[in-house]
Parts: structure tokens; C-alpha cells; sequence
């Protein structure tokens, strides 16, 4: 799939993304081609469903792997495509006057917490000059599913990517992210423990259920804890398809 994004699209190939150990995208790709390369990489892209009414989002869902965020008003994380590379263990690297580095996708968002003013790690001198996606362990299952108000709003209510493997039916190891429920796409932890080891098809429901323990919505979106909860149960699920 990926071979065929990189050289059928437009007949001429895309340079700027390179077959090396894994996918590697430099900052001069246009940015409709990492977007597609997402939805390829992660195979399924099912139907987005669609909900009756729409709302603006200041609030949001109050989530952190490492404890639970206090009931303030930030954004939640608009990228469905920051989601999917978090899942696939991306990394960015960054150039700037002192040199370049290599930054797993786990380690570059920043949360309000930290700075309020900054949503990544960059420094005003840095820039990021290309993402690596590492080759898929063989037999990953790989999937990506958004939910928003209606086809004419991009913003997810909630989105989950998934990547992970399996040993029979049980599940081996793998990433469950969860997007428009944090200021940084969410990595889903508690899930991902929650499942590990057990069979995927008929443990993935009481997994998904998870979220509500660690999750503390705000009165106005409350209702995504629900939706998050579906999702990241009929996400899996699809991958299993």
C-alpha cells in the first residue's frame, strides 16, 4: 500500500517520501500527502458516522497517562494525523542551530500544564524537517476511525487510531490513541494494560470501559465519554475485520 502511495498517485513519485526501515517523510511534503499516507499506512478508514447537532469544544476531556488533569478550560487536539503517527511510534526529527535530534512522537506534544503557550517541544529556533514511521511488526493490525458532527467540519468529537499485534487471539502488544479528548492526542495506557494478554474479540468491550476511570469530562462534554468508549471498541474490533 505504501509503495503504491510513493509511486502511483501522480505517475512521477514522491521523493520526499523514502522507503528506509520504515516510511520516511521530510518536512517538503505537501501536507494533503502525509494525511493520505496515514489513512494508507493504517489501511482501514471505515465510514465516519455523524451525529445531529454541533457545538464549539473549549472545554476538554480531563485525561493524562500519568494522573488526571484539574477541571480547567484548554483545547482539545484537533489532529487526526498527530493520532495515527503517536500509534504507529512515529518519530520527528528536529533540526535547529545546535544541531539535529531525534524525538519519539510520545515525547513531543506538551500539555497546558507545562506551558500554556506551546503545544509541542519545539524551541523558536527549531523546526521539524521530516517523520520516520518504523516498518510494522509483521501481522500488525492497523486501523483509524473519527467520528465528527458532519462532512462539513474536519475537527473529530473523538478519533482512535490503533496499531498492535497478536499471539492467536490474544493480544500481544500495541498502541490504542485516542484524539479530540485532550490537548494532546491521548495514548490510551489504561486500555492498552487492560487488554494485554487476553482475547481481543471478547475482551475488548470491558477494556474500552477503562476510559471512565480515568477520565474526568467537564458538565458540557460528558457525553465523549461515552463516545470514546464505543470507538475505541468498534476501532479494534474493525481492525480484527
Amino acid at each position: 500500500v505504501v509503495q503504491k502511495f510513493l509511486h502511483d498517485s501522480d505517475g512521477n513519485g514522491h521523493p520526499d517520501a523514502v522507503l528506509r526501515g520504515g516510511l520516511q517523510c521530510s518536512a517538503r511534503l505537501e501536507i494533503r500527502r502525509p494525511a493520505t499516507m496515514m489513512m494508507m499506512t493504517i489501511t482501514a478508514v471505515p465510514a465516519q458516522s455523524t451525529v445531529s447537532t454541533w457545538r464549539l469544544e473549549p472545554t476538554r476531556r480531563n485525561i493524562e497517562p500519568n494522573g488526571l488533569w484539574e477541571e480547567l478550560c484548554y483545547i482539545v487536539h484537533p489532529s487526526a494525523t498527530a493520532t495515527a503517527l503517536l500509534a504507529l511510534n512515529a518519530q520527528a526529527k528536529i533540526a535547529g542551530p545546535n544541531g539535529e535530534r531525534v524525538v519519539p512522537f510520545d515525547n513531543y506534544f506538551i500539555g497546558p500544564r507545562e506551558d500554556v503557550l506551546k503545544e509541542n517541544i519545539l524551541m523558536a529556533n527549531e523546526i521539524m524537517v521530516e517523520v520516520f514511521i518504523p516498518a510494522p511488526a509483521p501481522g500488525m493490525k492497523q486501523t483509524w476511525m473519527k467520528l465528527k458532527d458532519r462532512q462539513v467540519y474536519d475537527f473529530a468529537v473523538v478519533s482512535v487510531a490503533a496499531a498492535f499485534t497478536m499471539e492467536g487471539e490474544t493480544w500481544k502488544d500495541g498502541r490504542i490513541v485516542l484524539g479530540g479528548v485532550a490537548p494532546v492526542p491521548y495514548r490510551a495506557t489504561p486500555i492498552e494494560n487492560q487488554i494485554k494478554g487476553k482475547n481481543v474479540k471478547t475482551g475488548i468491550k470491558q477494556a474500552a470501559a477503562i476510559v471512565r476511570t480515568v477520565a474526568r469530562p467537564m458538565s458540557m462534554n460528558a457525553f465523549k465519554v461515552d463516545i470514546a468508549q464505543s470507538l475505541v471498541e468498534r476501532t479494534i474490533l474493525q481492525a480484527l475485520a
